[in-house]
């Protein structure tokens, strides 16, 4: 559900990070995006269990693909409707980049929403003047054939062919990282792939990918995708 026009309330959550997060999987089945400037990852399910550091300056999924470190974290806001049940976390770095969200869905356990928010609203703080319309990019910006994706995807789709198992990561601002996501389907010269976890895919944004380096030698294959600024936002390789 948009909220972008629907009555909210906005809320500014305590920097009580990782105590957060550990909790997020008791909401139940959620939506979770995740994205820098060249590559987003949506998932639907249960959010990952996550187990801080005794100092909580870090957390680690279970599972190994989620690694938070909180450094450059600025905040966490809330976007509530409460006549919907629905409410959407947005999650921003020290330099402004909004580099994960978080969304209530039908399925979700809203009084265990109502209780986290409880726990963890920073009373204390003015509500900010935030723009929470967050996602990556328009539809239109994906539907667009950029050349470095088309090579990228070409070069992906033979590893696969192959049965050689694809994995991807991303970085995301804030110094945290998004690792070890296995491919299920072929890339698409858009940009597009599934990936095995909880109905996640990946999605590229052709506007802001500039150049790759695809480096394939007889037992090694990876490839980079790069932005403007020559940072090395998405890693594709063969394990």
């Amino acid at each position: 559900m948009d909220l972008s026009n629907i009555n909210t309330t906005t809320h500014i959550l305590k920097p009580t990070w990782p105590r957060l997060l550990h909790r997020m999987h008791t909401l139940g089945t959620i939506r979770h995006r995740y994205h820098n400037d060249v590559a987003s990852i949506s998932s639907e399910g249960e959010y990952p269990r996550l187990v801080t550091t005794p100092h909580e300056e870090k957390s680690i999924a279970i599972n190994g693909n989620h690694q938070w470190i909180f450094d450059n974290w600025k905040q966490v806001t809330v976007r509530v409707a409460a006549k919907y049940q629905r409410a959407d976390f947005v999650f921003t770095a020290e330099n402004g980049e909004v580099f994960h969200e978080i969304s209530l869905t039908a399925k979700s356990q809203w009084d265990c929403f109502e209780c986290l928010l409880k726990i963890f609203e920073n009373t204390s703080s003015n509500t900010p003047n935030l723009a929470l319309n967050t996602q990556l990019e328009t539809v239109s910006t994906f539907n667009k054939i950029n050349s470095n994706i088309t090579q990228v995807a070409k070069a992906v789709n033979r590893e696969i062919i192959r049965r050689n198992k694809v994995i991807c990561s991303i970085p995301l601002a804030g110094t945290s990282l998004l690792k070890d996501l296995e491919f299920k389907s072929l890339m698409t010269q858009f940009g597009t792939a599934a990936l095995k976890k909880q109905h996640s895919q990946l999605t590229l944004n052709s506007k802001n990918i500039c150049f790759h380096e695809i480096i394939q030698r007889p037992n090694q294959f990876t490839t980079t995708l790069f932005n403007a600024d020559a940072e090395p936002l998405l890693r594709i390789q063969a394990v």
